[in-house]
């Protein structure tokens, strides 16, 4: 997507690629913390609206390494097709930044 696009209507935020977005309807899989493991937590709880940053199991803050999907794809291990599952990475200010563009080890 171009600087200059709209933002798709069923886009709930434009991926820091830019050229892929994470949907309205994508569910997100809990995992709380704003740095990498050790300091991020997965808690795994499967949550239905993506607005809502607080997960209903553990309630922390959506945080680093969640994931976004659409359909039953939940995990990073998937094909890693743009579209499919995306990552967030989170900013010190909390500032979200969602991704498909991840490395798993």
């Amino acid at each position: 997507m171009s600087p200059t696009q709209e933002d798709p209507p069923n886009a709930y935020m434009v991926t820091d690629d830019g050229d892929d977005f994470v949907p309205k309807n994508a569910k997100w899989l809990c995992n709380f913390g704003h740095r990498p493991y050790p300091y991020s937590k997965p808690c795994g709880e499967v949550n239905e609206d993506i607005y809502n940053k607080i997960c209903s199991k553990c309630g922390n803050e959506r945080g680093y390494g969640a994931t976004a999907y659409v359909g039953e794809t939940r995990s990073l291990r998937s094909n890693g097709e743009v579209g499919q599952c995306w990552m967030l990475w989170s900013n010190d200010d909390g500032v979200e930044n969602w991704t498909y563009n991840y490395i798993c080890d």
